[in-house]
């Protein structure tokens, strides 16, 4: 995936190519990231995504600091940004909207293994690749 910030997006969508899953529209690592901004916009950081804000990093905002419309606004404003990157918030979203699981892996001394689960959907699974820090790639699916 290109350093623009969007390997997550790019990921999900190799993926999901590559798992023959169809994304209608939704070509472009950017269309996801809009989603994401429509879905806050639309729900606001519903029960499911303030309950899972501890895993979410969103570069320089201070978390504790917002709540309610001001916090909405601060993470539109974060994924508004050009190089701004996905987290935890963005896969629980996409997740929702794309009616996806995403299975998230991390390379470790004995192969890849799952580092977590976002949804449940047995019939439309992608698998991307988290480095732990700062970095999304796709999975195959051989």
């Amino acid at each position: 995936s290109p350093g623009d910030g969007n390997c997550q997006f790019h990921s999900i969508l190799r993926s999901a190519n590559d798992q023959g899953i169809e994304l209608g529209e939704l070509q472009i690592p950017f269309q996801l990231k809009k989603l994401v901004i429509q879905y806050i916009q639309l729900y606001g950081l519903d029960a499911t995504l303030q309950k899972n804000l501890q895993y979410a990093d969103y570069g320089h905002i201070n978390m504790s600091k917002y709540n309610g419309r001001e916090l909405i606004r601060q993470v539109n404003n974060y994924f508004s940004q050009p190089n701004s990157f996905g987290n935890y918030i963005s896969l629980l979203a996409l997740n929702t909207m794309l009616d996806i699981q995403i299975n998230v892996y991390h390379n470790t001394k004995n192969g890849y293994e799952i580092l977590f689960v976002v949804g449940n959907n047995q019939d439309r699974q992608v698998n991307i690749l988290y480095n732990g820090d700062d970095h999304y790639d796709w999975l195959s699916k051989n």
